[in-house]
């Protein structure tokens, strides 16, 4: 990779953007749930499975393009996504059948794996050990600005320009990158060539096991907490449903401007698994204030424990996966924690909803995700230690790139 300051830092924009773009496609409809239920004419079921869909498309890709990623340049699948995401946008935007818009939602999940896991594959791959965390850091604070920003202004879209316009604008945003992601990934690392790995060889070390074992209960646990606490502090703990999901907010916002900080961090101290382990044992703090406490600041006190854990635990955990188990692989390595994290993320609704309407008690969601979480820890504590960049080596990749 080029020293260039400026080289690096548009290859990190660029990254930045088309993770902002994924959670945008991915997240920005929740906001137009109402808008969507009048043009197809049916219940939040309808419009749920729209928004459901595309996590769905996007799980189940996950592996086959991280396969892809590493005999391919990851810049044609990233393309490809962003071009299809486009076309996607274009035809959920313009329909007013409830089954074509169900099929493009579908393939934009498909468009947003071809999306992410190339661009976070490209992006490790760009940058030196010594400087990778920090980098990947920067890029991840997309994936807040992009949930964010599409949550706050597609509903101001929607009362100026329609529920159209709206969502043509998230099109406009794919079409846009599609014309500047060649650009903006122009220069690439060069890479000692490695046989890639397969999923079975993966699945053959028990380490990376445990690996997608903290990826999977990573993400339930996490999700349970994102997707509950504006519920608790509203019906829970009587805050306004306005002000809940503003304070709730926090957890993202502190995610966003984290990432870069733990992201540098994980360089200084040259051990991904130890940043690993400390978000793993915020997200545990977090959860025991919630079960042991009633207090509204307490509640956003663990809010922002969560967002801590959040930015200390996706994407160092994407790094780690690559530098531990990714050699030639690392698309795939990614991918596959990444698929089995959205699993969990997924089944996560779908276990601590009928979990609440049964007990009647938010407290049994936290409770519940106590003990996942000590299981999530000592899973940690069962993969070794990846390989730590000494200086010199360092240098060597430097002069190398």
């Amino acid at each position: 990779m080029s020293d260039e300051l400026g080289g690096t830092w548009l290859i990190l924009l660029t990254i930045g953007l088309l993770l902002a773009l994924h959670n945008a496609n991915r997240f920005g409809i929740a906001g137009l749930f109402g808008p969507l239920r009048v043009r197809y004419r049916g219940a939040y079921a309808t419009v749920g499975n729209l928004f459901s869909a595309y996590p769905l498309a996007y799980a189940c890709s996950q592996i086959p393009v991280g396969f892809l990623a590493d005999r391919l340049d990851p810049r044609r699948l990233i393309l490809l996504g962003t071009a299809g995401a486009t076309v996607a946008g274009v035809v959920f935007a313009l329909t007013d059948s409830y089954g074509v818009g169900l099929a493009a939602r579908l393939v934009a999940g498909v468009c947003g794996a071809m999306i992410y896991t190339p661009a976070m594959t490209f992006g490790i791959g760009s940058f030196p050990a010594a400087k990778r965390g920090a980098a990947i850091g920067v890029a991840y604070t997309g994936v807040g600005l992009g949930t964010a920003t599409s949550l706050a202004a597609l509903p101001v879209l929607v009362d100026w320009i329609g529920l159209t316009g709206a969502l043509l604008c998230l099109a406009g945003f794919a079409a846009f990158m599609t014309v500047l992601t060649p650009f903006g990934l122009a220069i690439r690392r060069k890479e000692r060539p490695v046989a890639p790995s397969t999923p079975r060889s993966l699945l053959r070390q028990g380490g990376f096991l445990c690996l997608l074992g903290f990826s999977f209960f990573g993400f339930f646990n996490t999700y349970a907490l994102l997707t509950w606490l504006p519920a608790y502090l509203s019906d829970g703990l009587g805050v306004s449903p306005s002000r809940a999901g503003a304070l709730a907010a926090l957890a993202n916002i502190t995610m966003t401007v984290s990432s870069p900080l733990v992201g540098k961090l994980s360089d200084v101290v040259r051990s991904r698994r130890l940043i690993l382990q400390i978000g793993a044992l915020c997200s545990l703090a977090a959860f025991a204030i919630l079960a042991t406490t009633r207090a509204v600041p307490l509640a956003l006190v663990a809010g922002v424990l969560a967002g801590t854990a959040s930015s200390m635990t996706t994407a160092p955990m994407m790094v780690f996966a690559s530098e531990r188990f990714g050699a030639g692989s690392s698309g795939l390595a990614v991918g596959m924690v990444n698929a089995i994290g959205q699993t969990g993320s997924s089944l996560s609704g779908i276990v601590f909803g009928p979990l609440l309407d049964f007990t009647g008690s938010f407290g049994s969601i936290w409770w519940s995700c106590i003990p996942i979480g000590v299981v999530r820890c000592a899973l940690l504590q069962m993969i070794g230690d990846e390989a730590r960049p000494d200086a010199g080596a360092a240098a060597a990749e430097e002069r190398r790139t």
